[in-house]
This record gives C-alpha cells, sequence and structure tokens, in this order.
C-alpha cells in the first residue's frame, strides 16, 4: 500500500472521521516542514507514557498529577453525595461546559450494546465502578445514568441498574437518576450544547 493511503487509513480510525477528512488530514501533513511533522511524531509516542486514567474516575491525566489523581477529583468543593456515570472522558468535558454540575464524575470506557456477550462487563469498567461505590457508600446519594440517547446508551444504563441493584439494597437512600430528556434520541452526550446538557440535568429522573 502507498504510505500516503496508509496514512488515510490510520486517520480513517478515528471516531468521526470519513474518507474526506482523513485524506485531508494526511495531505496537510505533505505541506507541514520536516520539524512539525516530527513534533507531532514525538508527541504520539510519548501520549502512552505521560498520560494515563485518573485512578478513581477514569478521566486521562498528565503524569506529573499528584497521587494520580484529576483536578476534579481532588476539588473538595465539589458535591461528594453525586456521581455521575459517563461513556467517555469526552462526555465530562461536554458537561463541564455547561456549568451545571458540581458532582463527581466516573467514566464507564464504553457502552454495553445490545447484543453483547456475557463478557460485555469485561470490557468496560464494571468491576471499578462497584469497587469506588463499595468504597464510598455512606457518601453517594445520587448516582446520575448519563448516556447517549440511543439503542446502546439506553442498555448501558440498564446494564448498570442491575449492576449496582445490591448496593442500592443496602442503602435504600441511594437512587439512580437518568439525564432527561432534553437529548434527541440518536444524539451523543459529547456534542450537546450547554444549554441542552443543562436542561436534561435539571429534568433528570
Amino acid at each position: 500500500m502507498h504510505t500516503l493511503d496508509e496514512l488515510v487509513q490510520h486517520f480513517l480510525r478515528f471516531p468521526g472521521i470519513g474518507p474526506r477528512q482523513a485524506r485531508r488530514f494526511a495531505m496537510h501533513l505533505l505541506t507541514e516542514d520536516e520539524s512539525a511533522n516530527e513534533s507531532l511524531a514525538n508527541l504520539i509516542r510519548s501520549l502512552k507514557t505521560t498520560v494515563r486514567p485518573c485512578v478513581h474516575c477514569g478521566r486521562y491525566v498528565s503524569y506529573r498529577t499528584r497521587e494520580d489523581l484529576c483536578s476534579i477529583c481532588t476539588d473538595t468543593h465539589r458535591d461528594q453525595s453525586t456521581l455521575m456515570v459517563v461513556e467517555r472522558d469526552t462526555d465530562v468535558t461536554a458537561i463541564e461546559r455547561a456549568r451545571t454540575y458540581r458532582g463527581k464524575y466516573f467514566v464507564f470506557g464504553g457502552t454495553v450494546p445490545l447484543l453483547a456477550d456475557e463478557n460485555a462487563g469485561k470490557k468496560v469498567r464494571a468491576s471499578a465502578l462497584k469497587a469506588l461505590l463499595a468504597q464510598n457508600l455512606e457518601t453517594v446519594h445520587e448516582i446520575i445514568l448519563a448516556f447517549s440517547a440511543n439503542p446502546d446508551g439506553d442498555n448501558t444504563a440498564r446494564y448498570i441498574e442491575t449492576l449496582l441493584k445490591e448496593f442500592q439494597e443496602q442503602n435504600p437512600e441511594l437512587t439512580l437518576t437518568h439525564l432527561g430528556r432534553g437529548l434527541s434520541t440518536g444524539s451523543e452526550l459529547e456534542y450537546a450544547d450547554p444549554d441542552t446538557i443543562s436542561f436534561a440535568l435539571q429534568n433528570r429522573k
């Protein structure tokens, strides 16, 4: 395969990138000078060694962060009684832009598809969520399931409800809520505007 075509194929693996965008990215790199491309290559090479998940919530943080925790998990002014479970790190960014939510987060690391096999829980951070809640059962009073308004998002919410049923039995005051349908059906949380997210949060149930 031609080097240019091979690069296009790599860009096609990026989320939301189609053939035209992938080729545009590859062609752009041909117009960059050698130092710019070398700098980009070095950043990509160092990514896995300089960034890692927060040990509590799963958001990506720099290795320089103290105690391996992200800025949200170390913020003592945030509401410790509310935990929002999201699919991915970029969903946290979208929700923070809305400036409505002041609780903590947990990044689930993906969704559980409708036709998932019995190993679906191993592909997401199901065990980590249970462990976190077991440690904070007396502190956390509400868990907000904030997934995209599509079949996989809805199925993931149902999966987590079943997963956490034992904790609700231990603590009857623990409630599980869902974002209100300010999000239109089929939309992804990551791309929702701040007003839509604020409405969905205010109307959660």
